[in-house]
Order: C-alpha cells, then sequence, then structure tokens
C-alpha cells in the first residue's frame, strides 16, 4: 500500500521518464540476452564442428599405428597436437581397454574429462571443457578409439570480450535514452504543471479569478477549459457563501452552546468537562505544577424537588452554580455533571492543604439558605477532593479516586469533605469486586436466608419470622448485609435478589406451615423493587403461584419510601394489597414519615425500632416514643411489633405498652432454616404440653 501511495504523489514527468527507461532498460537487456544466446549457440557449434575436424584428422592418421599396435607411433600423432592449444588431452585406446597412446597439453592441467575407455562414439559438454570419442577404422572395421578433450577457457574469454563490448553499447544506448526521455516527458508534463501551477495560487490565495491556459495537446487544453469552468462555478458560490457566513457562525455559536453548555445553570456541562479535564492534567505535566478535582453532590436536594417543586429545585441548582462560581479563583472551573453533581476544576494548586481550604470555603458558602420563590430552602454538600499528580497519575484515575473520596464524604454523615487517601483503594477494589460478584451470584446461588422468630410478648409463642438475606461469597467468606445490600441497590441487581429471596421464603414457609398452619413470614423490599411497575407484577405472580392464603406474607418497606406519595407509588402498593401482602413499615420513628403521609398509605403493620426499645430501660425518650407508636398503630387499627427486644424487661414495658408481638434475640437470633424449623417444633411441643 506505500508503495502505490509513494508512486502516486510523485510528479508525471518523472513518472514518464521512470517507465520510459524502465522500458528501455527492458529491452536492451532483452536484446542483450539473445545475443548472449545467439553468441553462445554460435561457438558451440564451431567448437564442436573444430573438435569433431581434429577428431577425424588424427583419426585417420593413426589408423596404421592402431592396427600394428605401435604406441611410439601413436604418442607422435597425438603430440601434432600441440599445434591446436585448446585440445588440453587426448588417448588413443585400443579395443581391448589398453591405452596405445596418450597426450597432454599441459601436465598441470588434468582437464575436465577422464577420458575412460569406451566404445560408444559421442560427444561430452561440461562447462569447462567439451570431450569427443571417435572410433579409429581402418578397411571399415573399427580398431581403437580416439578420445579428445577441448578446454573452453579461450572461447570463455572470447565470449567475455563479446559480452563487455555489449554492455558499453548498451550503457550508452542507456545513457542516450535518458537525455530523450527527459526531454520528452518535460514537454509532456509541462501543460499539466502549469496547471498546478495556478491551482495552488488559488488554494494559497483563495483568489477564484484565476485562470488556466492549456497547450502543448488536446488533452491539457480540455483540462484547462474544465478548470476554467469549475473556478467560474467557485467564483459564485463564493461570493454567496461570503452572504451565509454571518449565519453560520451563529448557527455554530448556538450549537456550541447546546454542546457545552447547561441549560439549567448556564455553566458548562459534563461534555466540557471530560474535554477541560484532560487538557489542565497536560497543561500541569507541561508546566511541572499540580491542580485538583472536586466531585461535589447535594445533600437533600431530593427533598427540596419532591416538597418545593421542580421550579424551586432548578432555582436551587442556578444558584449553588453561581455560588460556586463566585467563591472560587478567576482561573478554576465549575461543571454540572447533570442531576445535584457539580465539578470543580482547580489549577496551580500547591499542596493538599490548599486545595481543602478552598473545599471548606465552599462546604461553607453551600450550605447557607436559599431563597427559592419566596420560600426557603436548605442543603448541603458532600466533596470529594483528589490532587494531581500527587495522588493520582492520570485522568482516569484522577475521576475515579475523587468520586471514591465523595462517597467517603457521603457515608460519612454527609456535609463533609474527603480528600483522596491511598488506602482506601483496597476497600474500593472489594466493593468494586462485590459489585461485579453480585451480578452472577444467583446463578448458582450464593445466598442463603436466615430466619429470626416472631412472638407473641404474653406467651412467647412464635407467629411467624423475618427472613433476612446472608451472602456467602465463595472467596471471601459471609459479607455483611450492610456491605452488598446498597451495592445490589445501586447496581439495580436489588430486584432480581428481592424476587430470589421472596421464593425462597414462600417455598419454605410453606413447609413450615405443615407444622404450624397460622404461621407467617415477613421479607424486607427495597425501594427500587418498586420503582418499576414490572418488578411489583413479578412479586404479586410470585406469591400467586404458592398458593399462600392473602395477609401470610409481608413486605417490610423502609420508612423514607413514604416520603414519595406520587400516585405511581400509591397504585404499586395498593397492587401489593389486593395480591394478598401485608405492608409493614420497618425502623418506624427514624425516618422522614408523618401521620398524613402514613394515613395515605395501605400500610397493616408498623415495627418499632430497636434504638427506641434499647432506650426503654433508661427512662429516657425511648419510652415516650414507643408509647407514641403503639398508640399510632391502635388508632389506625394497625399491628405493632418491637424488633430488638433482648431482656425480659424490655419485653414487659412494651406488655404495658400494650404492644403484642416483638423480635430479637431474647427469643431468637437469625437462624438457617434447619435450626429455625428445630425451634419451631420445640416451640409447638412446648405448647402443646402445657
Amino acid at each position: 500500500m506505500s508503495a502505490i501511495d509513494s508512486s502516486a504523489t510523485r510528479p508525471i514527468h518523472k513518472q514518464i521518464t521512470t517507465m520510459g527507461l524502465w522500458l528501455t532498460g527492458c529491452a536492451l537487456a532483452a536484446l542483450a540476452l539473445l545475443m548472449m544466446a545467439a553468441q553462445l549457440y554460435e561457438l558451440r557449434q564451431r567448437i564442436t564442428a573444430e573438435l569433431v575436424t581434429q577428431a577425424e584428422i588424427v583419426g585417420a592418421n593413426s589408423a596404421a599405428a592402431v592396427a600394428f599396435g605401435n604406441s611410439q607411433e601413436a604418442d607422435e600423432i597425438l603430440d601434432s597436437l600441440r599445434a591446436a592449444p585448446q585440445i588440453v588431452q587426448a588417448r588413443i585406446v585400443l579395443p581391448d581397454g589398453r591405452v596405445l597412446g596418450e597426450y597432454r597439453h599441459d601436465i598441470n592441467n588434468a582437464g575436465c574429462h577422464s577420458l575412460t575407455a569406451t566404445t560408444e562414439a559421442g560427444i561430452d559438454h561440461t562447462w569447462c571443457g567439451v570431450a569427443i570419442y571417435r572410433p579409429i577404422t581402418l578397411h571399415g572395421n573399427q580398431v581403437g578409439m580416439l578420445a579428445m578433450e577441448l578446454d573452453l577457457a579461450t572461447a570463455y574469454r572470447q565470449l567475455a570480450v563479446t559480452l563487455g563490448f555489449g554492455v558499453a553499447v548498451a550503457s550508452l544506448a542507456f545513457g542516450v535514452a535518458v537525455r530523450l526521455w527527459r526531454a520528452l516527458s518535460a514537454r509532456l508534463a509541462q501543460p499539466l504543471a502549469e496547471l498546478v501551477q495556478v491551482t495552488q495560487q488559488v488554494r494559497e490565495q483563495q483568489d477564484f479569478s484565476l485562470r488556466a491556459y492549456g497547450s502543448g495537446s488536446a488533452e491539457a487544453h480540455a483540462l484547462a477549459e474544465s478548470f476554467n469552468a469549475m473556478m467560474d462555478q467557485l467564483e459564485l458560490r463564493d461570493a454567496m457563501l461570503h452572504s451565509e457566513l454571518g449565519q453560520r457562525r451563529q448557527a455554530e455559536r448556538r450549537l456550541n452552546d447546546l454542546a457545552y453548555i447547561d441549560s439549567v445553570t448556564g455553566l458548562h456541562n459534563r461534555h466540557f468537562f471530560m474535554e477541560r479535564i484532560v487538557s489542565t492534567v497536560a497543561e500541569a505535566d507541561h508546566a511541572r505544577q499540580s491542580c485538583a478535582l472536586l466531585f461535589i453532590d447535594l445533600d437533600g436536594f431530593k427533598q427540596i424537588n419532591d416538597t418545593l417543586g421542580h421550579d424551586c429545585g432548578d432555582e436551587l441548582l442556578r444558584q449553588v452554580g453561581e455560588r460556586l462560581t463566585t467563591t472560587l479563583r478567576s482561573n478554576d472551573m465549575v461543571c454540572r455533571m447533570g442531576g445535584d453533581e457539580f465539578t470543580v476544576i482547580l489549577n496551580s494548586i500547591n499542596n493538599a492543604k490548599q486545595c481543602e481550604a478552598i473545599g471548606k470555603k465552599l462546604l461553607a458558602v453551600m450550605s447557607e439558605p436559599y431563597t427559592l420563590h419566596g420560600r426557603t430552602g436548605l442543603v448541603s454538600a458532600s466533596i470529594g477532593a483528589c490532587l494531581y499528580p500527587e495522588l493520582a497519575d492520570d485522568v482516569t484515575n484522577l475521576l475515579r479516586r475523587a468520586d471514591s473520596a465523595m462517597y467517603e464524604a457521603k457515608n460519612s454523615g454527609k456535609n463533609a469533605l474527603r480528600m483522596y487517601e491511598p488506602k482506601r483503594d483496597a476497600m474500593l477494589g472489594r466493593r468494586e469486586q462485590l459489585g461485579r460478584d453480585l451480578l452472577t451470584a444467583l446463578n448458582p446461588p450464593q445466598f442463603w436466608l436466615a430466619y429470626q422468630p416472631k412472638v407473641r410478648l404474653d406467651s412467647g409463642d412464635i407467629i411467624g419470622f423475618e427472613a433476612l438475606l446472608r451472602w456467602r461469597h465463595p472467596q471471601l467468606g459471609e459479607i455483611s448485609p450492610v456491605e452488598f445490600i446498597e451495592l445490589a441497590e445501586s447496581s439495580n441487581a436489588i430486584v432480581s435478589i428481592g424476587q430470589w429471596v421472596l421464593s425462597q421464603a414462600c417455598d419454605q414457609l410453606l413447609a413450615w406451615r405443615q407444622l404450624v398452619p397460622d404461621l407467617q413470614i415477613s421479607v424486607n423490599v427495597s425501594a427500587r423493587q418498586l420503582a418499576e411497575d414490572g418488578s411489583v407484577s413479578q412479586l404479586c405472580k410470585i406469591l400467586a403461584a404458592t398458593g399462600l392464603p392473602a395477609g401470610t406474607v409481608e413486605l417490610e418497606l423502609t420508612e423514607t419510601l413514604m416520603v414519595d406519595r406520587s400516585s405511581s407509588i400509591l397504585a404499586r402498593l395498593a397492587q401489593l394489597r389486593a395480591a394478598g401482602f401485608n405492608l409493614a413499615i420497618d425502623d418506624f420513628g427514624t425516618g422522614y414519615s408523618s401521620l398524613a403521609y402514613l394515613d395515605s398509605f395501605p400500610i397493616t403493620c408498623l415495627k418499632i425500632d430497636r434504638a427506641f426499645v434499647t432506650a426503654l430501660a433508661a427512662h429516657t425518650h425511648g419510652m415516650a416514643i414507643a408509647s407514641a407508636i403503639v398508640a399510632i398503630g391502635s388508632a389506625l387499627s394497625l399491628q405493632v411489633i418491637a424488633e430488638g427486644i433482648e431482656t425480659p424487661e424490655q419485653a414487659h414495658a412494651l406488655t404495658e405498652l400494650g404492644c403484642h408481638f416483638g423480635q430479637g434475640y431474647l427469643y431468637g437470633k437469625p437462624l438457617p432454616a434447619e435450626a429455625a424449623q428445630a425451634l419451631l417444633a420445640q416451640s409447638k411441643g412446648d405448647a402443646n404440653a402445657d
């Protein structure tokens, strides 16, 4: 491919000259080969004829000597060959194989052939000599055999002289051809060269008024006319393009705004950020300076959007952008990545302390109240920062580590700044591994269910179990639900995992109801599982396939779900109730719910959080809160169950408050299915004994 491209870019006069000389060289070479072949053929014929003639003369002269067996006379006859120096050796051999006479021109030259005794006439050609075998006859009868060898050295010298002469003639002819072809190619290429010169002037000067004048051939003239016609069109279109240039520039500016500017805040967007961070890192490398990247995520923005509306949410984002821009230095860059996420690129940072100081200043200005269309809103921010090149060696690691630090800030309690620390890489690596492995943990299942008993507080009888998900990783062992549930929810794997949990729990309940017919079971449900109609429908199908009666399977919902009172969420909860599920609010009293919200949902049970149960014995506000929750449940005809009961005193206090059901280590830890079944059988046996 490179050879084709190279030849295509060479000037045409050089291509013509090269092709002509190549053809001339091929013709001269072919002629030389033909001449050489003819010379070789002629030389061979002449040598053969000379050798045959010599052999006939010597054979005729030696017939008598052979007939009488006179070796002296035979030697004398052969010695006459000295007059022909190209004959290097000769022999006269009798029919019985004896050598009658022998001749050698030079005793040091043994020749190319070994003149063996033979009765057959012939000629033997080799590269260095020719041997002839000729019978000696007398009165028509063969009386002996003559063998002679002719050396070809003389013939080769003659051939070399001829070849040298031919090369000299061919070189002279090729030299003449070089001049002729150069003159011819220049004459043929001149009109094209003139046209190329005009086109180069047009390109460099952008002057479409220039014209070409073809000469030398009809083709060149036609090409010039076509070029001039094209220039006429270009000159006309150039005038039209100039009139449209202003409109194009305006359109380009609008497109640039759409491509690089966020429409809500007026800040640069994600697309611009990805280009800018690459150039910033390159500039830092070139100047041997440091730069920093801050990932910012707003805390509480969803509540502003849900309670005050999207208009207020957009206004909040605009004000956040303004505060960030006015707080930062003029050479720093603020971008909105989407949603409530922002990034800040800090140029020319001296050290991590300077980066932390800027980050803390941003935390302070963003936590101040916002005026949103006459209403007040409060948000904070979680900021993750990473320094280049001190803490990241390329753009990819800079992005990943700043994002990791931001999640660390959010997990630490929000409204915080975290600088990336290398020691967190091990934790991040484990988190990434678990995130990947979650996608295949159901095939084959690595999960198992633990069952914690729920009891009637006055009697201790088991009324059901709460199914709790556990993960036994093949390499890492048992993984805490605190660690992997969040990963499952962020990757949406929680949907398929939740369906598996419900299916396994229902199958186990069917088996246990053979022992205790009224036994119930509860399963935790993530907000992700209620985010789509398809996921809710699948949960309903799983319950319907078991044939369990309505009210035997309870879904435990997180209290944060109650913030969302959208029609879609209410419809999905109603669909679950219609399918036969009971619905419980888990950890009630620790989230964002209110009585107005509680009344909107088709809830059947409230679960008192273990924090309030633990505080019962300390005579703190825990007693008042637990009492209030029991009263709410009674007023709304909801079942109330307490979590985390560990002492008889806590159980007695809850009973006194009117709470009739509970669970906790006092009655049993989460157990594997076999141990839970044994506990159930023991409880049934004790009840029968009573």
